[in-house]
């Protein structure tokens, strides 16, 4: 027999563990055998008209959440999915966001929410391990996911409108239940998706009854303040998110989603806390100390504040002890076990020399300390935190994955399903509480995200470079957490980075994302091409709306545009050979003018080819003249040679690149065409002047009125979704020095126009003009032009 196959305990550990509490499970009067949809209805029922949710923009009672989660159930019960069916949440948190996922759990089906945030290959990873139909709702403020995958991508508001515009209709109500089947205490209710040490998330699956276990009659929620109002201020995709939303909407009390930004500032937040007069929040440590040294009075203002998703440190408790009015628990739990496993009141007469305790178990729930042979071990024995009772999730998405993980423990002479979380814990001897001594594989939580260290060290050695690689942990000064990856090179990999061999691996990422763009232009900007008016061609200016709110740009300001773009690309000269990538309807080609000899047009967009294909047709002037091509700027070298184009033409396009690289591959191709003179890019969008945009984007949107932190906040949040390509001037300036046998200058041009709009300010042209063979080079004359002579 191998020793560490011995129980450790005797009878009498058993009976001491056993007279501590610490083997029983508590057990309440929560409604155990109810559906999230149940227990939210009996709020309905009991409070229609107090308010349930909020947001900056709107706010919704118990009846009109109801009645618009209703509607997103009967859109979903039309579309005929199976039981238990997932369906993606691609939003920020705001009361839409919370109508949604009520919705899905109406509709007898499942929730998966992402990280706004997370990488598109983080998505696809996830997407790629489910089974079944795709379908993610987006949020209205979001940008569509730039993925691979086959995916229906449904707005929210398009959902909810179309099932108020049926019965606006006349169509008959759906009576009676809007589900596909009716939820019960063991349907599915989410999945959320974890670190995996193989580099591949692993997926969750929490019921119902384990949510209403979280956030129902127990030893917690015992602690709520009479005003129950929440402030929702994390991510979806994270499982303290279930506690936010739960506790209030399932308790009769009110949710308030907040910004992240707004969160992230102590300042801000206050302000927030006051306004809306919040009583219960929950804080990742970091964001705990951040509080209790810039904006004490937040954490002053809270009647329960939970703390959770790393260590809290007793030097933070410590700091904020003064300050504190109302309770503060220190809660553990992984997404295994719905969010929270463990609990502790933190009280003023303590010490914590080994740390802030993680506590006892959640009521209806087992928290046991065992060995690796998952036998219990006495009292003040480290082992391994085991747990049980109603809220361990059904397992993982790959079953696979549950082996070792989910198993089965004998307590109290029966058999029950347990999770293994992987932590080193033991009993306080003196009263049995949970003490926390870390994790026994790779796992670690930075700012409350549960990250393997595995997976890290598992992406930084698929490049191909790297021979090896290790993440550790660092600590500064007592300041936040940080991960350092280190990595050692393949021998050939430094060669060839001493040689300049600058290959990549990117032609696929390249090609997936002018694919990306190629679809919505086709499906979204030149699918009504065939509607343009005859007296319109040339300047329907289809596709083209204002980027500070989406509206039409107008007309006069259009046309003042073109007629400058027009007037820069020709500089008084006919046009002659053409080739243009980017044509779009047709707008450079038909105000071309006379002296056209012929024209070559390219564009990703099938129904924008046919178009000015058959246009060109019945126009005298151009018949015979115009060549189109379904291709795009890669594609040129594909062309049949000789190409006959002295100019080139690519207006409005750079920003759909996917890089820097792209572009100048792109150059590249192009100075080597023989005859070409010159090449125009217009419309592209300042670098240098990005942040200028985005603070008049953010005040047009916002107003005059918005605060500074307001203001920055939009900036960022802009920022962040930014998909489109930005150039700095010095990119073109820069191309004689780098391609010096073909570039002979290079001249940057603003717009010459009256109108002031984010095209004549924002956005700038650039001319390469193209070295010609056996013409001698001139000395470039330059002089100061001042600004008034623009």
């Amino acid at each position: 027999m191998a020793i560490t196959s011995l129980p450790l305990s005797t009878d009498a550990d058993y009976v001491k563990l056993d007279q501590m509490g610490l083997i029983q499970v508590e057990e309440t009067a929560y409604p155990r055998d109810s559906s999230i949809v149940d227990v939210f209805r009996h709020q309905v029922s009991a409070y229609p008209s107090r308010i349930a949710v909020k947001d900056s923009l709107e706010e919704m009672t118990y009846a009109q959440l109801d009645e618009a989660s209703d509607a997103i159930a009967k859109w979903l019960h039309k579309r005929s999915f199976a039981p238990e069916s997932l369906v993606g949440v691609f939003a920020n948190r705001c009361c839409q966001t919370i109508v949604t996922l009520l919705g899905i759990l109406k509709a007898g089906l499942a929730y998966l929410p992402f990280d706004i945030m997370i990488p598109t290959k983080r998505i696809e990873a996830i997407l790629s391990s489910l089974p079944g139909r795709k379908i993610i709702f987006l949020g209205a403020d979001v940008q569509l996911p730039d993925i691979k995958f086959q995916v229906e991508f449904v707005r929210i508001s398009k959902a909810i409108g179309e099932q108020v515009d049926e019965l606006a209709d006349g169509q008959p109500a759906c009576h009676g239940p809007a589900t596909t089947a009716e939820s019960s205490a063991t349907s599915l209710a989410y999945v959320m998706f974890t670190s995996g040490s193989t580099g591949q998330p692993k997926g969750v699956m929490v019921e119902h009854r384990g949510v209403v276990r979280l956030v129902r009659d127990n030893n917690i929620v015992q602690h709520l303040p009479v005003r129950r109002v929440m402030a929702h201020v994390t991510n979806l995709a994270f499982d303290v998110s279930t506690w936010e939303i739960y506790v209030p909407l399932l308790n009769g009390g009110t949710l308030v989603c907040i910004d992240t930004m707004v969160a992230l500032d102590p300042v801000a937040m206050l302000q927030t806390v006051r306004n809306y007069e919040i009583t219960m929040a929950v804080l990742t440590p970091a964001l705990f100390r951040q509080y209790v040294l810039e904006s004490p009075a937040v954490v002053a203002a809270l009647g329960l504040l939970c703390v959770g998703g790393e260590a809290l440190h007793p030097r933070d408790f410590f700091a904020a002890e003064r300050i504190l009015k109302g309770k503060l628990i220190n809660c553990y739990g992984p997404t295994e076990n719905t969010g929270i496993s463990t609990s502790f009141v933190l009280t003023k007469d303590e010490k914590y020399t080994n740390g802030v305790p993680i506590g006892r178990a959640l009521s209806n729930s087992g928290a046991y300390v065992m060995n690796s042979q998952l036998q219990l071990v006495p009292l003040g024995v480290i082992g391994e935190l085991i747990v049980t009772g109603d809220g361990v999730a059904r397992g993982y998405t790959d079953t696979q994955r549950n082996i070792g993980r989910f198993v089965s423990v004998e307590i109290a002479g029966k058999k029950v399903k347990a999770y293994r979380t992987g932590d080193y814990v033991r009993h306080r001897p003196t009263d049995g509480q949970l003490e926390f001594f870390g994790r026994i594989d790779g796992q670690v939580k930075i700012r409350g995200q549960r990250i393997e260290v595995g997976e890290i060290e598992h992406v930084l050695r698929s490049h191909r470079s790297v021979a090896d690689a290790v993440t550790v942990l660092q600590h500064h000064n007592g300041k936040d957490t940080q991960l350092a990856g280190f990595v050692t090179i393949h021998k050939d990999a430094m060669i060839n980075e001493q040689l300049g061999d600058g290959s990549s691996d990117d032609g696929g990422d390249e090609a997936h994302h002018v694919d990306t763009w190629e679809k919505q232009f086709d499906a979204e900007v030149y699918s009504p091409v065939s509607n343009i008016r005859p007296e319109k061609i040339g300047r329907d200016f289809t596709g083209w709306t204002s980027m500070y709110d989406g509206s039409e740009v107008d007309k006069i300001e259009m046309n003042e545009w073109l007629d400058d773009t027009i007037a820069t690309i020709l500089n008084g000269r006919r046009p002659g050979y053409v080739l243009e990538i980017g044509s779009g309807t047709g707008m450079i080609l038909f105000n071309l003018g006379d002296g056209l000899q012929t024209y070559i047009g390219l564009d990703p967009s099938r129904n924008a080819v046919d178009f000015v294909e058959k246009t060109a047709r019945s126009m005298p002037a151009l018949a015979g003249r115009v060549r189109m091509h379904k291709a795009t700027a890669a594609d040129v070298g594909q062309l049949e040679r000789p190409i006959a184009a002295n100019l080139v033409v690519m207006n409005s396009v750079v920003q759909y690149f996917p890089s820097q690289d792209y572009l100048f591959k792109v150059v590249q191709e192009l100075v080597v065409l023989e005859g070409v003179q010159k090449i125009f890019f217009g419309d592209i969008r300042s670098y240098a002047l990005y942040q200028e945009f985005l603070a008049t984007r953010a005040l047009h949107i916002a107003g005059n009125k918005t605060t500074k932190a307001e203001l920055r906040r939009m900036m960022v949040d802009m920022e962040r979704v930014e998909r489109e390509l930005l150039v700095d001037p010095a990119f073109f300036t820069a191309l004689p020095s780098r391609l010096p046998d073909l570039v002979e200058h290079v001249e940057i041009l603003p717009k010459k126009m009256k109108a002031t709009n984010e095209l004549s300010c924002y956005r700038y042209a650039a001319v390469v003009h193209v070295k010609q063979k056996g013409r001698q080079q001139q000395d470039q004359k330059i002089r100061q032009v001042k600004d008034e002579e623009w």
